[in-house]
C-alpha cells in the first residue's frame, strides 16, 4: 500500500480499514479516498499553471529583450 501524506501538515496518513479513512499521524484530520485524490489533482493542477505562468513570464522577459536589444541598434 503507497505511503500518502496529510495535505495540511505534511504528515504521514494512516489508513484505518474499519471506517475506511485515512488519518493525520500528526494533526489528526481525516479523509476519505476520493478526498485525498482530488487534494492531490488540484495540488498538481497548481504545480503545473504555476510552471506554465514561469514559462509564459520568461517568454515575456526575451521579448522584451530583443526588442529592447534591436532599438539599441537602431539609434
Amino acid at each position: 500500500m503507497p505511503t500518502y501524506y496529510c495535505p495540511d501538515c505534511g504528515g504521514e496518513l494512516k489508513y484505518e480499514p474499519a471506517t475506511k479513512l485515512y488519518i493525520c499521524k500528526a494533526c489528526g484530520r481525516v479523509y476519505g479516498f476520493e478526498e485525498l485524490k482530488l487534494t492531490r489533482e488540484r495540488f498538481l493542477k497548481s504545480v503545473m499553471e504555476s510552471e506554465e505562468e514561469k514559462r509564459k513570464r520568461q517568454r515575456r522577459e526575451i521579448v522584451k529583450w530583443w526588442l529592447g536589444k534591436k532599438s539599441e541598434e537602431e539609434s
